[in-house]
């Protein structure tokens, strides 16, 4: 027995190796699912994302409010439209347009308009009842001044804008109204070879008992 046990620590560091079964060789580690990069989370498994991008994947409720607060429906990475979504678009008023601009500036004036005509009228009041007011003229005079020149900005700004027809058409603008996202299309997934080494163990010799 203790001839054996000689032998085989003589044996080359080779033949001492463990024999990997095949079964056990082939047997990969299972993948976690991707996570979306937008939650960072991969919980429901998101789905790979409809566009240039190979390693992408999103849930469908984010990219719903990602694509909400965006002008349009372009991926920030490869900057191509999803494919899965598709939207509805309608006529609304903008407020914060040019058209929207001169309208503003326009009741200003409207409003400066009418507290220096009150100004004056008062002005007028105490000029028939035989009192004078300084205050009131000097007021008035500044009110009407201001007037005049806001007036003559406003004139020129509707003039290099193109009109009143152009600002009118510029607080009318198409609005992304409704968004839908849609499964995406499956996408082929490239053939990675699995690279599999077997090792073979050297015969050990049958030792004479």
């Amino acid at each position: 027995m203790a001839e054996r046990c000689n032998n085989e620590a003589a044996l080359p560091a080779e033949m001492n190796s463990r024999v990997v079964p095949v079964q056990e060789a082939l047997t990969l580690p299972t993948e976690e699912p991707p996570e979306c990069f937008i939650c960072v989370s991969n919980e429901p498994p998101p789905w790979p994302s409809d566009c240039k991008c190979k390693n992408s994947h999103m849930h469908a409720c984010c990219q719903q409010k990602f694509l909400e607060g965006r002008p349009d429906i372009t991926c920030p990475v490869c900057l191509v439209e999803y494919g899965n979504v598709t939207f509805k678009t309608g006529r609304r008023v903008q407020l914060y347009s040019n058209g929207g601009l001169a309208v503003m500036v326009g009741l200003a004036i409207l409003a400066i308009l009418a507290c220096t005509i009150n100004t004056f009228f008062a002005l007028a009041q105490r000029n028939e009842a035989g009192k004078t007011s300084t205050t009131l003229l000097i007021a008035g005079c500044a009110l009407g001044s201001f007037t005049v020149l806001l007036s003559a900005g406003w004139v020129a700004f509707v003039y290099r804008q193109g009109g009143c027809r152009a600002l009118c058409a510029s607080c009318v603008g198409n609005v992304r109204v409704t968004l839908t996202i849609s499964n995406p299309k499956p996408k082929p997934k490239p053939v990675e070879g699995v690279s599999v080494e077997l090792h073979q163990a050297y015969p050990v010799p049958e030792l004479d008992a």
